[in-house]
């Protein structure tokens, strides 16, 4: 089964994601500190059902811990200068590498969070949503592929195209979820994505060292038959219209030891 989920408006700080043909279900992204903070609201109809939300608490516990170490400890103005500016340059270093959980909350009341996951290797993307009693799992890979797994079971695979919109293959267990399938992309999108690669193509972007990269090649039961998005070396074997989301061809060309890229279609 196939979706294909529109980014239909964008600007510096806030994006809204619909599902293709069925505008009952709207997401509305925003971030309020630029990689510091987002917010997501899914709303169907005009209702807001629930949100996820990023908390600033890790930035006022480090602001906090710093007025109470000057005041603490009667430095002199020279000095207390030349920490703040130190400190100014190193916190946002830091909370680059912390883990920044995302709350869900419905009708006020929190009813959800996400957690990174224990790994070996620290900087794999990997982001798991603990939500209606459920365990989603996010994992990044190559090439505007990303795969999310419900309780440890994959259920979808999603290809970007175009600036910002995603071609979906799901199971028929989460077709009906219109609100995860475009949940799960704007969070790709803005959190991961949008700084970095919103004006180049998606068969750029790249996840060295992919430990899970058979997830990019899974297929739903009734499109077997079709190409997955990633080969066996992991490299795009499915490219989309930016338009459309339309599969077109391209093939590959080997010459002097390098892959050259044709266009077809």
């Amino acid at each position: 089964m196939k979706q294909i989920i529109r980014l239909v408006k964008k600007d510096l700080k806030k994006c809204v994601f619909q599902i293709e043909n069925n505008p009952d279900w709207e997401l509305v992204g925003v971030r309020t500190l630029r990689g510091g903070r987002g917010k997501y609201e899914l709303y169907k109809q005009g209702k807001l059902q629930y949100s996820m939300e990023q908390g600033i608490f890790l930035w006022c516990a480090f602001w906090i811990a710093c007025i109470l170490f000057l005041t603490l400890f009667k430095i002199a103005v020279e000095e207390r200068i030349l920490l703040m500016g130190i400190l100014c340059w190193v916190i946002p270093i830091v909370l680059f590498f912390v883990d920044r959980p995302f709350i869900f909350y419905k009708d006020g009341i929190r009813c959800g969070y996400s957690k990174r996951p224990r790994m070996k290797r620290k900087l794999h993307a990997l982001f798991d949503f603990y939500f209606e009693q459920q365990i989603y799992r996010v994992i990044l890979h190559s090439h505007g592929v990303h795969s999310l797994l419900k309780n440890d079971t994959q259920v979808a695979v999603y290809k970007r195209f175009g600036l910002g919109s995603y071609l979906v293959r799901c199971s028929e267990e989460i077709y009906s979820r219109t609100d995860l399938l475009i949940l799960f992309a704007a969070f790709v999108e803005l959190d991961q994505t949008m700084d970095t690669i919103a004006d180049s193509t998606p068969e750029t972007t790249m996840v060295m060292g992919d430990q899970f990269s058979e997830y990019g090649r899974w297929r739903p039961d009734d499109e077997l038959n079709e190409e997955p998005f990633l080969d066996e070396q992991g490299r795009a074997n499915v490219f989309l219209s930016d338009e459309s989301g339309v599969p077109i061809k391209r093939h590959y060309k080997e010459k002097k030891g390098f892959f050259r890229r044709n266009r077809k279609g």
